[in-house]
């Protein structure tokens, strides 16, 4: 065997490159659990591993609207006038710090 049963999970640069993995997160903790249950390690990865089976919030709609503008004023089916409308109207929202 030559490696890549948890998908090189070793080799994530950061957990969000680990956390974009989720099944082979799961593994990677299930793992742990049958090898060293009790580790530091296997506490953490199951701690995380878990994070993945968190429901994520939907987009506020001032975020969604505003990259909708962006995305179409970049991709020059709208204006840069036309952006800079919706970055006005959301100018003042309030929105909580995004999470996982």
């Amino acid at each position: 065997m030559s490696g890549g049963s948890f998908d090189y999970l070793c080799f994530s640069d950061d957990i969000s490159e680990a956390l974009a993995k989720p099944e082979a997160l799961a593994g990677m903790a299930k793992a742990l659990q049958v090898a060293a249950p009790d580790h530091p390690v296997t506490v953490w990865t199951t701690a995380l591993a878990q994070l993945t089976n968190q429901p994520t919030p939907g987009l506020p709609e001032p975020v969604a609207k505003v990259w909708h503008a962006m995305e179409w004023w970049y991709s020059a089916d709208s204006s840069q006038d036309s952006a800079r409308a919706v970055l006005a109207q959301y100018a003042d929202a309030d929105l909580p710090a995004p999470r996982l």
